[in-house]
C-alpha cells in the first residue's frame, strides 16, 4: 500500500519477463477520489492534523489551518507557557505537552 492506504498504480512488467501468474494484481485506480470513494471516503473527508514542536513547526500552522482538507487538530511543545501562546494565537484547543521529561 501506497500513502494514506492507496495503492498506487502498479508498475509495467520487468522487460523479458512478468508478473507471475499465480499473484493477483492490486486493484488499479485511476483518480485518487476513485480510491478513496471505493474505500468508503471522499475527497471532502479532513485529514487532522497535530504539530509537535512549534519552534519552525509553528509556520505550517497558518498552512493547514487554511486548507479545505485540513483539520489543524492539535500541537504538542515542551514549554507549556510558549504552547498556549501559539495555542491561542491560532484558536487550537488540542494542547499537549510530552510526558516524559527527554521528548
Amino acid at each position: 500500500m501506497g500513502v494514506f492506504g492507496i495503492t498506487p498504480h502498479p508498475s509495467p512488467p520487468p522487460q523479458g519477463g512478468g508478473r507471475d501468474k499465480n499473484v493477483a494484481s492490486p486493484p488499479h485506480y485511476d483518480t485518487l477520489s476513485e480510491s478513496l470513494s471505493q474505500r468508503g471516503h471522499t475527497m471532502a473527508d479532513k485529514v487532522r492534523v497535530a504539530i509537535v514542536g512549534l519552534g519552525f513547526g509553528a509556520e505550517f500552522i497558518p498552512i493547514y489551518q487554511a486548507h479545505p482538507n485540513a483539520e489543524m487538530y492539535a500541537i504538542c511543545r515542551r514549554d507549556k507557557t510558549e504552547l498556549d501562546k501559539v495555542g491561542d494565537r491560532y484558536g487550537i484547543k488540542t494542547r499537549y505537552t510530552p510526558i516524559m521529561p527527554s521528548c
